[in-house]
């Protein structure tokens, strides 16, 4: 049985426009905590973190960041809206913690499956919802994720309201997706997994943290 790992998580998200579906080349960025990284003073960490997020408003001035926040405990997340990979990593590399190797990155190509990324106002108000990352079993390696998340049995899943899924993403053929529950009660976001399609038939692993991002931001 799958187990639902939950961690409080601040999180921005910011967004330029309302983008379709399928129009644009998204990529999602796992800003993971580098257990190696150097130890460094608390001012000279405030320093590094506020250069870090006054790139990310440059980048999302610019249209190139749609989305960016941190996890409680370390870590955290951009999406990215790029032509491809390549200008996602030369982005990726104008970001002074990660010059400084404070993360460790993975990246993915991310197709929507459900919802869009709304652009919020300057005044707007914190909701905290739940984020689940689905990952491939390693035992299984002939896998097929975005055929799992995007399968006709688990689409009807995600347009059922009762569900509460306000956004779904898949990250390729053997590396799985992520989706937002609009909740920030872990034990109802438990009763929903249990439903997925994807994870009912025991062919996706799943972990989960709660999300704190502007409300409105996936157009609910």
């Amino acid at each position: 049985m799958k187990h639902l790992f939950t961690l409080a998580c601040f999180s921005i998200l910011f967004s330029t426009a309302l983008f379709a579906k399928n129009s644009d080349t998204y990529f999602f960025v796992f800003l993971n905590t580098n257990p190696d990284k150097e130890v460094i003073s608390e001012d000279s960490a405030q320093q590094l973190q506020k250069a870090h997020l006054a790139n990310i408003d440059r980048l999302y001035k610019k249209g190139k960041i749609v989305a960016a926040g941190p996890f409680d405990g370390g870590g955290g997340l951009f999406i990215f809206k790029t032509k491809n990979m390549e200008e996602t990593q030369s982005l990726l590399n104008t970001d002074p913690e990660i010059k400084a190797k404070r993360w460790k990155l993975e990246i993915f190509p991310m197709n929507i499956l459900k919802g869009n990324i709304c652009k919020h106002d300057k005044e707007y108000k914190m909701g905290s919802y739940v984020f689940v990352r689905f990952v491939k079993d390693p035992h299984d390696a002939s896998l097929n994720t975005i055929k799992l998340l995007s399968s006709k049995e688990r689409i009807e899943f995600l347009k059922n309201p009762e569900n509460k899924i306000l956004f779904s993403a898949a990250f390729g053929k053997k590396s799985g997706g992520f989706q937002i529950i609009s909740t920030d009660e872990t034990g109802v976001a438990e009763e929903i997994m249990k439903n997925d399609p994807t994870v009912k038939n025991t062919q996706l692993l799943y972990s989960s943290k709660v999300l704190w991002i502007a409300k409105g931001t996936f157009c609910e």
